[in-house]
């Protein structure tokens, strides 16, 4: 019986540190992230240099502000739909006819595999009720 206290107590000691370990991983800079979004756009909707420009120091208003957020740690999710929102309609405005329609169509489609994802992740590892 005490073996498996010990045990038990040694378990808990070492899920409890690895827990705690931090993650290694460093956040991308805000300049880094608004980079690599307008380049996926470029890429995908055929942004001119225009475009580009009037888009970069806006969205990278939003990164900074959405940094700020996590550091505040405020409600994040309801700032972060905020953000997300503001940025989407600054990209309309920039985009011409045909880019909006292939944006939308990027958008449904990553929206799609969110959910196709989601529902993966449910089916794999179905919660257990107490």
């Amino acid at each position: 019986m005490k073996k498996l206290f010990l045990l038990g107590v040694v378990l808990a000691f070492t899920l409890a540190t690895a827990i705690a370990q931090p993650s290694g991983r460093k956040p991308v800079p805000a300049e880094q992230r608004v980079e690599n979004r307008l380049n996926r756009l470029q890429k995908e909707l055929d942004l001119n240099n225009a475009q580009t420009k009037a888009l970069y120091a806006d969205l990278l208003r939003i990164e900074q502000a959405r940094d700020a957020a996590r550091e505040q740690q405020m409600s994040g999710k309801g700032k972060n739909r905020e953000l997300t929102l503001e940025a989407d309609s600054l990209i309309k405005k920039q985009l011409t006819d045909e880019q909006l329609k292939k944006y939308e169509a990027l958008k449904a489609e990553r929206k799609a595999n969110v959910r196709q994802q989601r529902q993966e992740n449910r089916q794999q590892a179905p919660r257990q009720v107490e």
